[in-house]
């Protein structure tokens, strides 16, 4: 049974509620939309492959990032601060939702493997990063635009300083707006 939320689909399941979000979040690793079976052996193989791959090659490309600008003097610019934080918040993505995903696919459907805090932690962090990852991309748009379309202003307006300033305004904003979720997220047995 398909319920629609915001646009995004929950399952509703047989088997044991795994985690309840504010819109009764249901996971099954039993049956999809299509009333197939998902534990076949070589799918789940696959996944993880894919979604570890994914994860390792995400938080070292970033983290190299992050380093690299650190590092080098002449790279520390507007532009590369707003990358900085892109770079932290798809790390924070990467590292939080791995776990979950690796968990869902191996672990006893009738366990949750990080307890009730784990899956406040484990649900606030990955829509920390997604919005935090959204507002930076929208932070160096709005920097590239003023550099772009006004040049001689941009000196005055585009600098490190107020990069940094925007970055932690995006970053506290984030924390302030994803905090519910810290309430929201808990686990429901049947």
């Amino acid at each position: 049974m398909n319920k629609d939320y915001a646009g995004e689909h929950f399952l509703r399941s047989k088997k044991l509620d795994k985690i309840e979000y504010h819109q009764d979040l249901k996971i099954s690793k039993e049956e999809n939309d299509y009333g197939e079976d998902e534990d076949n052996p070589h799918l789940i193989w696959a996944m993880t492959v894919i979604y570890s791959l994914i994860a390792l090659i995400g938080i070292i490309g970033n983290i190299l990032v992050i380093v690299v600008v650190k590092k080098v003097p002449s790279m520390i610019t507007p532009t590369n601060c707003y990358l900085v934080s892109l770079a932290l918040s798809d790390c924070l993505f990467l590292c939080a939702a791995w776990p979950v995903e690796f968990s869902y696919l191996h672990a006893d459907q009738n366990d949750y493997a990080f307890g009730a805090i784990g899956c406040k932690i484990l649900t606030f962090l990955p829509y920390l990063g997604i919005n935090a990852s959204s507002m930076s991309i929208m932070a160096f748009t709005i920097e590239r635009f003023i550099g772009i379309c006004y040049p001689l202003r941009a000196r005055y307006i585009c600098t490190v300083k107020r990069a940094k300033l925007i970055i932690l305004f995006i970053w506290c904003f984030c924390i302030l707006y994803n905090s519910p979720w810290l309430y929201l997220a808990t686990l429901k047995t049947n």
